[in-house]
């Protein structure tokens, strides 16, 4: 017996919707991964800014760039290498007495995992890679840099920022 009034969905009807949807998660599924990516990249980023400009703070107040990790010390290292000076060979000197401001740093911000695979550098601290002696350790000019040859997601490797 057939009932009158009562409507359902035809085969096609499902099939398009079902097409539709999937079209709309491939659009949205890759743009939410890629922006906890940058999110992360960004973060790491300011953070390796906020450690150089600790760094030339304290060049600039001792004439010496200290090791990263004694940026949190309220009490001077008591040598540091000299700027300008960078790669093989990089030359040390001693500290004036009285000219280390510090704590420059509360504390130095460990660097994500992912953008530590692959890596090929110096020192590390933190997972930061800090050029004390090794040329190309990190991007020249910089005593401070990420260890990783990765690609970013702006298809630059994470060692030359």
């Amino acid at each position: 017996m057939r009932q009158r009034g009562v409507r359902g969905l035809t085969l096609i009807e499902v099939v398009t919707s079902c097409c539709i949807v999937g079209m709309l998660a491939a659009i949205a599924v890759p743009n939410s991964v890629r922006s906890g990516l940058r999110a992360r990249e960004g973060k790491a980023r300011a953070d390796m800014q906020m450690i150089r400009h600790a760094l030339e703070r304290a060049a600039a107040d001792t004439g010496v760039y200290p090791d990263p990790l004694n940026l949190t010390s309220p009490t001077s290292p008591g040598v540091g290498w000299v700027p300008g000076a960078m790669g093989a060979g990089w030359s040390q000197r001693a500290i004036p007495a009285g000219s280390w401001r510090g704590p420059y740093l509360q504390s130095i911000p460990v660097l994500d995992p992912a953008f530590r695979q692959n890596a090929e550098g110096g020192g590390q601290h933190n997972g930061w890679v800090w050029n004390s002696g090794r040329e190309g350790a990190v991007p020249s000019g910089s005593a401070l840099g990420m260890p990783s040859r990765n690609l970013s997601s702006e298809g630059t490797p994470y060692n030359t920022w």
